[in-house]
């Protein structure tokens, strides 16, 4: 008996080692993309990831709505004047598109591409009041650009959907989509993807093409049905002719845009302010799986609010959005999906006090990222707009708020007194965030073994409730106090 007690103490003692040896946070990378920065997308190109967005100046560097990272460091490359809101790598160049009227100090309208040192436009360019780019999607050598842009240079070239083969535009074939039930109502397509050798555009439309109308925001152009019968050359409904709801597909067309799409598992998944399926009248909960028949829940329970961005990396589906919960679960912007259950990282990311958003996941030189609109991880750690899911091996994480810190005088209203002690030399950080969980104010100093008292100047802020955190140099938040400024 005694034998079979060690035994058991040993194998748990054991496991309790590899636990501790390994474990997986949410990290900052770098300084992120400044104090009000917001992400949008992702896309790595020559070894490097680039990232756009909404920010114009980071925290310690540059940053005009795009900037590189190469695993240590942010780097400046020539920005746009608004928002970049997708990017994808083509014939050995980066494509962006979005908002955008000047790329460099050239202009160019929505979408351009860059060679490594400057942005170009793609033959003539977009006209200029063609609208924006959402989705850019290389299929068969051929980059699809979705938007609610119609023209090239004053040449129509099909409602919302369009070709560059790296040298020429043309039309799709399927004269694109068009508004909710009428062709003159202009349609957005907002994610493009293939499944079962079908092309899917989706987004903001209510028909396609000439036909057919009342799609419900998504459509499918060629492969085969279920039957063999081919939809080559057509336009065709997703969705099911179940529950005596013939002839109503998709989502509902007035409550609901289709973000993003990404095959998985020989299924479509779905992302986006779903709503609900019209064709079996059921709430999906922001996200579904279209399995070539019918378009479904995509798992157990739902999510709580919309889910922005897909992405599979080493088997499992990564969903970023707005979302809090799912399936009661408090995962706060990011969840795995496998197939069968969903994933916890860590209880995501998230704005200090309040939810934020992940619009893009990517994975680079081995770790998971995602950016959007958020300034800390589930433990405290601040980071802005952008975080890295990576493994922590050894003993290296500090239990959070394990320092004892005091600040003095509280409430305060010019000079604050930041009192602790360490056992070793390491650099920290002092970040104050405001009740809204804005990053306020954030300095860095250099502390030496024994108590440290370090002094910052209040006097520029606003009365209030304020929430000062201390972050070891490696990004470990270590104290969180809550200070009173009047």
């Amino acid at each position: 008996m005694k034998k079979h007690l060690f035994i058991i103490i040993q194998f748990i003692w054991l496991i309790s080692l590899n636990c501790l040896a390994q474990s997986y946070r949410w990290v900052p990378v770098g300084a992120g993309l400044g104090l009000t920065g917001v992400g949008r997308c992702m896309a790595v190109y020559n070894n490097e990831l680039y990232v756009g967005g909404d920010f114009v100046k980071m925290l310690n560097g540059p940053g005009n709505r795009i900037a590189k990272w190469d695993g240590t460091s942010w780097y400046e490359i020539a920005g746009f004047d608004k928002t970049v809101r997708t990017l994808a790598v083509y014939k050995g160049e980066l494509y962006a598109g979005g908002e955008f009227t000047l790329a460099g100090t050239d202009t160019i309208y929505y979408i351009a591409r860059w060679n490594g040192s400057t942005w170009k436009k793609l033959g003539p360019g977009l006209a200029k009041t063609t609208g924006k780019v959402y989705s850019l999607k290389v299929v068969d050598s051929i980059l699809y650009v979705g938007g609610n842009q119609t023209r090239v240079n004053g040449t129509l070239y099909g409602n919302a959907i369009m070709k560059w083969n790296g040298t020429n535009w043309s039309d799709f074939s399927g004269n694109g989509v068009y508004g909710e039930y009428a062709e003159f109502v202009d349609g957005s397509v907002i994610a493009i993807d293939t499944v079962f050798s079908r092309f899917v555009v989706a987004g903001v439309f209510g028909s396609v093409g000439n036909g057919p109308f009342n799609v419900g925001n998504i459509a499918q152009w060629g492969g085969v049905d279920t039957f063999g019968i081919p939809f080559s050359g057509t336009w065709y409904n997703i969705g099911s002719r179940l529950n005596n709801h013939f002839g109503i597909y998709g989502f509902s067309q007035s409550t609901s845009t289709v973000y993003a799409m990404k095959n998985y598992l020989g299924k479509l998944y779905i992302a986006g302010n779903c709503g609900l399926i019209n064709s079996l009248r059921d709430t999906v909960g922001y996200l579904a799986a279209y399995n070539g028949i019918d378009l479904l829940k995509a798992g157990p329970g739902k999510f709580d609010n919309p889910a922005n961005t897909l992405h599979v990396y080493n088997g499992l589906l990564y969903i970023g959005g707005d979302f809090m919960k799912t399936n009661g679960d408090t995962v706060n912007c990011v969840v795995t999906w496998d197939g069968s259950k969903w994933g916890n990282l860590d209880k995501g990311l998230k704005m200090s006090f309040t939810s934020g958003q992940v619009y893009a996941i990517t994975d680079y030189k081995g770790s998971i990222y995602a950016t959007g609109n958020f300034n800390a991880n589930s433990r405290g750690t601040a980071m802005a707009s952008i975080g890295r899911w990576t493994s922590i091996t050894g003993n290296t994480e500090i239990n959070q708020y394990a320092v004892q810190v005091k600040i003095f005088p509280n409430p305060n209203k010019q000079l604050l007194n930041v009192e602790f002690e360490t056992s070793e030399s390491k650099n920290i950080s002092i970040i104050l965030f405001d009740a809204n969980g804005r990053n306020i104010m954030q300095e860095k100093f250099s502390a030496d073994t024994g108590n440290q008292t370090f002094q910052i100047n209040t006097s520029p802020l606003v009365p209030g409730i304020y929430f000062l955190y201390i972050q070891d140099e490696n990004h470990y938040s270590v104290s969180k106090q809550k200070l009173v400024i009047f």
